[in-house]
């Protein structure tokens, strides 16, 4: 049993919660015994205080009430009867109003067991011989020297605990200052109170006795019962807090464990190391030890410098070490070596510990292996350079194709600047004979040569036009320029114009996208024209009588839609899927190259941001462009 008891108190003793409990329990039988018993006291004092004022003020206004209501009264309506202390069996004498008061105060104190009692330091002749006690002289002048004329003392009578309560009595009505001015038993001088004089005090004397030990039961009887409540709750906390207690000594244990474990993982799998002030090793992890090849015992004692490659400037050790040594946190990349000769890179974090003087002490680094990174990092500069190259080849070749494809496209514009010089040439030759056969025959007429050489002027600015017409439309097509899709028509359809008309073949164009935009202005005209050739082609190939081009623009949502539309019967679904594929071609050698739709789709989709498809309807193929107008300014 004494073991027991021990062992328990031993467990109190080394208990970081059941201490504060004990105190607290402390803390609160106190403050049963010393402090509530003060507050009740207290409070049993101001009630009494309360109730004194209140008897008094009950008696002040009595006596005010018989000094206006019955003595102003008499003394008007019944000068003969006369006011004076003795009054008792008397006939025709009334008491005076202080008599007034002793009367009521004794009355008072003989029902209610409470003593008042009135005293002044200017008594009347008859009451000169009374000696003021010792409080009695302390109530009369400390209650005049307050403005609120109250004085309160708690004091011992007969051994019995009272509270004694001193209330000045005022002067308030000017009948009660004009009769103790002329009262034949005054002694004091005439004139001497005035409204407003503290002439004495009216003194409340309340037994305590009964009301203290009434407290000191009830305090006795809540001690008793909060003590039980309390030892039960102390008990039932203290053995739930030891038991939970216990519960977070077993967790800590088992957190204790798992950190010992989550240390040895951090050992086994984070590259880190511990430093002096000097750089010297004092910790190694596994994962550092295994990487760099060295073991625990060759590192720690070491200089980090052991594993210092040559390829790492020595800017970035010092700008390291000003980092660290000026107590900032250093991170950047580093390439270590092994000690078989070999390396590997890290992503360091390295920081500095301080002392409680705020001085470095040590260095602690967390590295991370980048080695695969570094090596990605060097295959995709690799892929990189090898990707550039294959750029560079592929735009060679793409602009070798594009200019396979204008030399194809200029074979045709030669074959239309020949068809359009063809009427031209044979009007000025036939001009020319004309005139020739005049000046030979001598038939001169002025008039007749003049008219002549006009139209032969006429005939040769129209294949002037026609030369502009062909050279501006092979100019440098990479330059943004603002334009219509009206300019790109009219100056698309002027180069075919001639060739449609001859192959009986109607261009209908429907342009309902009237806006301007900026785009490769050029490259977009060869992409049409193409279209339109194309087109022109198909209705020539199938033998169609009355050939059909349609050319639609307009606006769908944000973009702009430019169509070319024929009557030619359409494009083979076997082939469909090959059109815009680089030399293909549904033409003979002599006819085609096989890049047209293929620099086309290039042209649109890789120049101009767009798109170009191609659709069967009906009775032929539809070929549509779908552009951002928005997609280039002229900075561009």
């Amino acid at each position: 049993m004494t073991n027991k008891i021990n062992s328990i108190l031993e467990t109190i003793r080394s208990s970081i919660i059941i201490i504060p409990i004990i105190f607290a329990a402390v803390t609160v039988f106190l403050t049963l015994f010393f402090y509530i018993p003060y507050i009740t006291e207290k409070n049993s004092i101001d009630m009494a205080t309360k109730n004194s004022i209140i008897s008094v003020n009950q008696i002040k206004l009595t006596r005010a009430y018989y000094v206006d209501a019955v003595v102003k009264d008499i003394q008007e309506y019944a000068p003969d009867m006369k006011f004076s202390y003795k009054h008792e069996g008397v006939d025709g004498v009334l008491p005076l109003p202080s008599t007034t008061i002793h009367d009521l105060s004794r009355i008072f104190s003989d029902n209610s067991g409470v003593t008042y009692r009135l005293y002044s330091d200017n008594p009347f002749a008859f009451k000169k011989d009374r000696k003021l006690s010792t409080f009695q002289k302390e109530a009369v002048k400390y209650t005049r020297s307050r403005d609120d004329g109250i004085y309160i003392k708690k004091d011992f009578i007969d051994n019995k605990p009272v509270l004694r309560v001193a209330i000045t009595d005022i002067m308030t009505n000017q009948t009660c200052v004009d009769c103790h001015n002329s009262h034949p038993e005054k002694t004091w001088l005439s004139d001497k109170w005035k409204v407003g004089d503290k002439r004495g005090v009216l003194e409340v004397i309340t037994p305590l006795e009964e009301i203290l030990a009434s407290n000191l039961d009830a305090r006795n009887n809540i001690v008793i019962l909060i003590s039980i409540i309390g030892l039960f709750l102390f008990l039932y906390i203290s053995y739930v807090s030891m038991k939970r207690e216990k519960e977070l000594l077993d967790a800590n244990d088992e957190l204790q464990e798992k950190l010992k474990n989550i240390l040895k993982d951090f050992d086994k799998n984070v590259i880190a190391s511990t430093t002096d002030y000097e750089g010297n090793i004092i910790y190694a992890s596994d994962l550092f030890c295994k990487l760099s090849g060295y073991s625990k015992d060759e590192l720690v004692g070491e200089n980090h410098n052991i594993i210092r490659h040559e390829d790492v400037s020595k800017e970035l050790y010092r700008d390291m070490w000003n980092t660290i040594e000026g107590g900032k946190i250093w991170r950047g990349e580093i390439k270590n070596s092994t000690k078989d000769g070999g390396f590997y890179w890290v992503e360091a974090i390295i920081s500095p510990v301080f002392n409680a003087e705020g001085k470095i002490i040590e260095y602690n680094s967390i590295r991370h292996d980048i080695t695969n990174k570094k090596e990605l990092e060097s295959l995709n500069k690799s892929l990189k350079e090898k990707i550039s190259i294959a750029i560079t080849q592929t735009q060679e070749k793409e602009q070798h194709m594009l200019n396979q494809s204008k030399m194809a496209q200029m074979g045709e514009m030669l074959s239309m600047i020949a068809h359009q010089w063809r009427q031209p040439l044979a009007a000025i030759s036939s001009t020319a004979s004309s005139l020739e056969l005049k000046m030979i025959i001598d038939d001169y007429d002025q008039l007749v040569f003049a008219a002549g050489i006009k139209d032969i002027q006429a005939y040769s600015q129209h294949l002037s036009l026609t030369i502009n017409d062909f050279r501006n439309f092979f100019k440098d097509s990479k330059v943004v320029t603002k334009t219509t899709f009206e300019n790109i028509i009219d100056d698309t359809v002027q180069i075919v114009k001639t060739s449609l008309q001859d192959h009986d073949t109607l261009l209908s164009i429907h342009n309902d996208f009237k806006d301007e935009f900026c785009i490769y202005e050029n490259e977009f005209k060869q992409v049409v024209l193409n279209l339109i050739k194309n087109a022109e082609d198909a209705i020539i190939e199938n033998g169609i009588s009355h050939g059909l081009i349609e050319i639609n623009t307009y606006r769908r949502g944000t973009d702009a839609v430019f169509e070319v539309l024929d009557n030619g019967r359409g494009i083979d679904g076997e082939i469909m899927a090959k059109i815009f594929d680089p030399y293909f071609s549904t033409k003979d050698k002599k006819s085609g190259t096989g890049l047209g739709l293929y620099m086309s789709k290039t042209i649109i989709e890789n120049h101009c941001l767009g798109s170009l498809e191609c659709f069967n309807t009906e009775e032929g193929a539809r070929f549509k462009i779908t552009i951002d107008p928005n997609k280039f300014s002229l900075a561009d």
